[in-house]
């Protein structure tokens, strides 16, 4: 394929994509207005999303059942912290250190229904709370609520996420090192051997004459097609992206290797690290483990849960140093978990109910919200206290998603309307 036709396809799906995202969310009762406005009036809480990619047992932690007739769970023993019960073990001295340490700042949130056994649909359901993957995630509407003056609003330094209309207001640090090609592109690929042409790398003066053309242009694209409030609120968006570049710029050294993904433990410490130079309200870090345990189940979730653990401590540790514990909320979860029963190859399969850890500023600390009965299945709760209410509903993920945006001081209401949010989260 030619470059001009790689061109004209990359246009055309690009254009289609978007075409797909507007009309999902045209009929959004919300105006880019409405959005800073709630901006500079909220508290400006940070927003740290840790996603755990491919269903983890919940049985194997958060919603320990042993015992039961009907449920194969891990190997350990249930302790309490702080009110909290959360399986443990001797060969998994992080989890109880982390719950010992920081449990009163904790509420695990069981029997979450995700409604579904595909991990692309789960996915989608549990960080949108939505069914569309034009639909923005729980970052993306903090960063851009909380912080759309800020160089990166939401930053995404893991692999999934959805930005939804919020793209300019969105960093991705990309499989191949994509966001370090942006902010320092000689350095991010090599150039064949055999090419003796040099890349175009332009001087100061170059560089500003093409910053003000691309200022330019999307001024003039705002008045000519900015009639509606998505297109406008689009358009505003990339214009409040051109000058994002230089204020990211001291960023590259924290991303290491230019070639590949980063790792756990560099996420945690970049994600402080942008919410401590203000230069990011929400951030989404990825756990890498191969969570997705279709055999050996209990040897490798309980490997997967003492590392995940001993990452989050050290996630913690680091938000109080920084001063940023009062004023960061962290909510640890995954797209779906496992079957109750283990199958032949001693694993568990996908399971449509899941669990969430939820830690921080304006946190309830203590608190288990929800749960599941002797079959792994969501029992209903009343959404304000998180008790069992036999008249109430079942936490899905919407309430979960909407509940995150109320404790953070942002009006849910607008992405969710009609949905009660799970004010239980929140401590008062």
């Amino acid at each position: 394929m030619t470059r001009r036709n790689t061109a004209r396809s990359i246009s055309r799906r690009a254009f289609l994509l978007g075409g797909a995202a507007a009309l999902a969310t045209a009929a959004l009762p919300w105006r880019l207005e409405e959005v800073m406005a709630q901006s500079r009036a909220a508290q400006r809480r940070n927003l740290l999303l840790v996603f755990v990619g491919g269903g983890w047992d919940v049985t194997a932690a958060l919603d320990p059942k042993p015992g039961l007739a009907g449920i194969d769970a891990p190997p350990g023993e249930v302790q309490t912290f702080a009110g909290l019960p959360i399986l443990t073990g001797a060969d998994r001295p992080a989890v109880a250190r982390f719950f010992q340490t920081w449990g009163s700042r904790c509420a695990v949130v069981n029997g979450v229904e995700v409604r579904s056994i595909a991990h692309e649909e789960c996915t989608k359901r549990i960080l949108t709370g939505t069914n569309s993957d034009a639909s923005p995630d729980m970052g993306a509407i903090a960063g851009v609520s909380l912080g759309a003056d800020l160089a990166v609003p939401y930053m995404i330094l893991g692999n999934t996420a959805f930005a939804g209309p919020f793209g300019g207001s969105t960093g991705r640090a990309g499989l191949a090192g994509q966001f370090i090609t942006l902010l320092h592109p000689e350095a991010a690929y090599s150039r064949s051997i055999n090419r003796s042409d040099q890349r175009f790398v332009p001087d100061a003066g170059e560089a500003s004459l093409i910053k003000d053309f691309v200022r330019r242009r999307a001024e003039a694209d705002r008045e000519a097609r900015g009639t509606t409030a998505l297109s406008r609120q689009r358009l505003d968006d990339l214009a409040r992206a051109v000058d994002r570049r230089d204020r990211l710029k001291p960023l590259i050294t924290s991303f290491r290797d230019f070639s590949a993904q980063l790792e756990f433990q560099p996420q945690v410490e970049l994600a402080v690290r942008l919410f401590k130079d203000g230069l990011a309200r929400a951030a989404m870090i990825e756990h890498g483990g191969e969570w997705d345990t279709h055999d050996a189940n209990h040897a490798r979730q309980l490997a997967l849960f003492e590392d995940l653990f001993a990452g989050l401590d050290d996630l913690m540790e680091r938000l109080e140093a920084a001063s940023l514990l009062n004023d960061t909320v962290v909510v640890v979860l995954s797209e779906m978990s496992r079957t109750p029963r283990l199958n032949e190859a001693q694993g568990k399969d996908h399971w449509p109910v899941t669990s969430a850890l939820v830690l921080g500023a304006g946190v309830r600390g203590g608190a288990v919200i929800g749960g599941t009965d002797d079959r792994l299945l969501s029992r209903p709760i009343h959404l304000d206290t998180g008790l069992p209410d036999p008249g109430g509903a079942p936490i899905t993920a919407a309430h979960l998603a909407s509940g995150v945006l109320h404790l953070l001081g942002v009006d849910p209401s607008p992405w969710y309307p009609g949905l009660t949010p799970l004010r239980a989260l929140a401590a008062t």
